[in-house]
C-alpha cells in the first residue's frame, strides 16, 4: 500500500494488495486490490512521484501480475466472468499508454492457465508464474497450464495464438523469465526427477 519518494513511504490511497509488480523502469509499482465480495478487482499504478491512477477493473480474480520488459504493458493471469464456477483462468494483456482495453490472449487454449499436476508434497502448489520476454520483435508470455495429468510450459503474445514449448511425460512446475539476458527457467518433473531447474536460451519456440 505505499510507494517511495525521496526514500520515504507514503501511503497509495488505503488500497489492500493482493499482487504487486514494479514496472519494468523502476518508475514505480502497479498492484491489484483482493477480490471482493461482489468479485471487483481492481489494477493500480503508483509512479514513484505522483499519485495512484486506476488502470483497469474487471469481475474475477487477478494473479501473476507482470510488467513487459519495456514497460508498455501490464499481465495477469484471471478471468472476468464472476460469479460464473469452472472458468478457465487465462493471460490478459494491457497497454500502458493509450486508452486500449485489457485483451484475453489465451482464448483459444481450453485449459487453464497457471495451474499445474501437483504431487503428494509441496511441488507444484506455488502461485501461477508469468515470464515476459520480447524476442524477434514480438512479446511472449510464458505460462504453465495442466492437462491430464501433466503439466506443459507454453507461450502467447498479442496474436493470441498460443505456442506449446515443453510437453511430454513430465510435469512444469514454474517459469521465471530474465528479459535482459533473453534467458527462460523453468523446473520440470518427471517419473525419475523429482525436480530440476531447466534452462532455457535459444530454443524457447
Amino acid at each position: 500500500q505505499a510507494t517511495l519518494a525521496g526514500g520515504q513511504p507514503e501511503a497509495c490511497g488505503g488500497q489492500a494488495v493482493a499482487t504487486f509488480c514494479w514496472l519494468a523502469d523502476g518508475s514505480g509499482l502497479d498492484w491489484s486490490t483482493p477480490q471482493g465480495p461482489e468479485g471487483h478487482t481492481q489494477i493500480w499504478l503508483a509512479p514513484l512521484h505522483g499519485q495512484p491512477a486506476l488502470l483497469h477493473s474487471q469481475q474475477g480474480p487477478v494473479s501473476a501480475l507482470t510488467c513487459a520488459p519495456d514497460t508498455s504493458a501490464l499481465a495477469w493471469i484471471g478471468h472476468n466472468r464472476w460469479p460464473a464456477q469452472g472458468i478457465n483462468l487465462g493471460i490478459w494483456h494491457l497497454p500502458l499508454a493509450g486508452r486500449e482495453e485489457a485483451t484475453l490472449l489465451t482464448a483459444g487454449l481450453d485449459r487453464c492457465v497457471g495451474l499445474t499436476t501437483r504431487a503428494d508434497d509441496a511441488r507444484g502448489l506455488n502461485p501461477p508464474d508469468l515470464g515476459w520476454l520480447h524476442l524477434d520483435g514480438e512479446d511472449r508470455l510464458y505460462f504453465v497450464y495442466a492437462e491430464g495429468g501433466r503439466s506443459h510450459l507454453a507461450w502467447g503474445g498479442r496474436d493470441r495464438q498460443v505456442r506449446p514449448v515443453l510437453t511430454g511425460a513430465r510435469c512444469c512446475l514454474a517459469c521465471g523469465a530474465a528479459p535482459a539476458a533473453r534467458w527462460l527457467v523453468c523446473v520440470v518433473a518427471d517419473a525419475l526427477q523429482p525436480g530440476e531447474v531447466l534452462p532455457l536460451k535459444n530454443s524457447i519456440d
